[in-house]
């Protein structure tokens, strides 16, 4: 049998004594096979260079040691990039020394990689981990990217789409893998970005790969990013650098877009957006000022609805009666909500293989077989449950490891006239739901629909009676259809 690829795993690391050695455990608990660590010291005075030393003694071979000259600390960068050019692999994947993976990190990805050629790197959310403490002052959560999710991306369109120049977030980088023919192309990490400005080392890297890479954003969430307060973002929040450094990087930005010659209208357009507040301060302050006005206006406005327009003057236009429009039939789904479930079922059809069941009736969850399907799919289904964690319990165990739980759930939707219809929920209550029976970090939740949505599918109406950014404009907090994905992992399946 052919040997997999070998992964590089570069990780550097800093004064990490009470952590490298959970990062450096992580890894030996992968389930992928073939991979090496690098071990990187970027001069650090405590436990952690014998720690580093003692276990490249103990894995000769498999796990190598490194340091710059002198002991020297040159900035994450400078370490990474150390590691870079040691690396064997054709893959390479860097962990941060405070971080940790889950066990089958570098086995999900890398079939990512292998199922997707055009894919140079591939990334997806991460537990935000707070509870590694005894007494954690928050819970764990997974923010959700702002992306599309289980797709690529080609260049640079996530350039525009993610921070530091679009309102996406960009993944931790103890999330990347990618090929190791990328460095030819990106030339690796940043080396100045150091100190404070070593708060935007990864996302130096990260817009080069955004600029020129062909990008597969997945949903699983395969790492805990360890939240504590000595990482870079607490310092620098701490020292009131944020601006400064922001402005460090965006000035380098620049110059290497103009040295690369890139001339991309979008990409220019959110460069000069991203400018703005640190160009123009006192007009940027001006803008911000209004906007918060408008802000202020429009909460006293919605607060006080009678104040205008004049009671009674509302323009309801047809809706200005105590009875629907088309009044909801039994307990099926309105056209609106079977709009935005397919929509969530097709954004994740890269789950729906193998043995896949869709269940409708609620009556059949209790007969299903233990250790069956690939996926489930469960559209509007457990709201017409009364014993949801039974449910919930029967549909994990009938998963196989890896398995895929998809469930669509009802937000701001009229009853049912069955005798069945029980439940209604929230993006809070459906991930409170799943976290009893799936891993947190095997959860992602969304919500769908808007206030709009919600009061055209109250009314019976369907998706061509409304604009479109009625459907494509999610709210929250008026939800009319939330979605859910869970993972099965090797122990739940045991």
């Amino acid at each position: 049998m052919a040997q997999p690829p070998l992964v590089s795993v570069v990780v550097p690391f800093l004064d990490a004594g009470r952590f490298l050695r959970h990062a450096a455990a992580s890894v030996f608990a992968q389930t992928y096979p073939s991979w090496e660590l690098l071990l990187i010291d970027d001069g650090s005075s405590d436990e952690s260079t014998e720690t580093a030393l003692r276990l490249a003694e103990r894995h000769p071979g498999t796990v190598r040691y490194f340091e710059h000259e002198d002991h020297a600390n040159r900035g994450p960068g400078a370490s990474r990039n150390v590691g870079l050019r040691a690396a064997k692999g054709e893959y390479i994947a860097v962990l941060d020394a405070d971080d940790v993976w889950l066990p089958r990190k570098l086995e999900r990805q890398m079939a990512v990689l292998e199922r997707e050629p055009r894919a140079s790197v591939v990334y997806g959310p991460s537990l935000y981990w707070f509870s590694w403490r005894d007494h954690p002052e928050r819970r764990d959560f997974v923010p959700a990217l702002g992306l599309g999710l289980d797709r690529l991306y080609t260049p640079p369109s996530l350039l525009t789409l993610c921070y530091p120049l679009g309102p996406a977030r960009t993944p931790c980088p103890s999330d990347l893998l990618f090929r190791r023919e990328i460095l030819e192309r990106t030339g690796g990490f940043e080396e100045s970005f150091c100190g404070h400005r070593a708060l935007y080392d990864d996302v130096g890297f990260l817009v080069k790969v955004h600029l020129k890479e062909t990008v597969f954003v997945t949903s699983e969430c395969l790492g805990k990013y360890r939240q504590h307060g000595d990482s870079i973002v607490s310092r620098v929040t701490r020292a009131g650098q944020y601006m400064a450094v922001r402005r460090y990087f965006l000035e380098w930005f620049t110059c290497y877009l103009a040295a690369e010659g890139v001339d991309d209208p979008a990409v220019l357009a959110a460069l000069t957006r991203a400018r703005r507040p640190l160009d123009h301060p006192r007009l940027h302050r001006g803008a911000v000022a209004f906007r918060r006005l408008v802000d202020r206006v429009r909460d006293v406005r919605q607060r006080e609805p009678v104040a205008t327009p004049a009671v009674g003057r509302v323009p309801f236009g047809d809706l200005r009666r105590v009875t629907p429009l088309r009044r909801r039939k039994g307990t099926g789904l309105g056209q609106l909500e079977r709009h935005l479930v397919d929509g969530f079922v097709d954004r994740h059809a890269a789950n729906v293989r193998g043995s896949v069941v869709r269940i409708s009736e609620a009556v059949t969850l209790a007969a299903l077989p233990a250790r069956r399907h690939d996926a489930v799919v469960l559209p509007h289904v457990l709201h017409r449950v009364w014993e949801l964690d039974d449910a919930l319990r029967a549909l994990r165990a009938c998963l196989r490891p890896s398995g895929v739980l998809l469930v669509t759930v009802p937000g701001v939707v009229a009853a049912g006239d069955g005798d069945d219809d029980y439940w209604r929920f929230t993006t809070r209550s459906l991930r409170a739901l799943l976290e009893r029976h799936f891993s947190p970090t095997a959860v992602t939740v969304e919500a769908f629909g808007n206030v709009l949505a919600s009061v055209g599918a109250l009314h019976g109406l369907a998706p061509r009676d409304l604009p479109r950014r009625a459907l494509s404009h999610p709210d929250g907090l008026y939800p009319l259809v939330i979605g859910a994905r869970a993972v099965a992992d090797n122990a739940q399946c045991a």
